[in-house]
């Protein structure tokens, strides 16, 4: 459940960073339920997994010695670009990610399936 865990801050600092205001939009209205999530979608949103957890520890690394804002935003915007860059290197596109994220919240079956991918 750690490892899990883990992965769900990854994804929510990739759902900060990553989600445009009409993409949060959408994923507020089209929630999708654990059936209407394929496993091939799901088998890429773990695909993904790993390279989103080496951004993330990158630039949180990088960001805590960044004592200007600017910086801090410009930094958080380049991670922002590399994580939507492997979502979508993994054929999934940001909206998809992000709805399986926010679905991974709610739904213990669903979070079940993504583990046992994961092993």
């Amino acid at each position: 459940m750690t490892r899990i865990s883990s992965i769900l801050a990854a994804m929510m600092m990739a759902l900060g960073l990553a989600a445009t205001a009409a993409a949060q939009e959408d994923t507020m209205t089209d929630m999708p339920g654990e059936a209407d999530i394929s496993d091939t979608d799901l088998e890429r949103f773990v695909e993904v997994q790993t390279d989103i957890q080496e951004i993330t520890a990158e630039y949180s690394a990088r960001l805590e010695g960044v004592e200007d804002p600017d910086d801090a935003a410009e930094l958080q915007q380049e991670a922002s670009q590399m994580m939507v860059e492997a979502v979508e290197d993994t054929g999934l596109d940001v909206a998809t990610y992000n709805n399986i994220a926010v679905a991974l919240e709610t739904d213990e079956d669903l979070r079940e399936r993504v583990q046992s991918m994961m092993n």
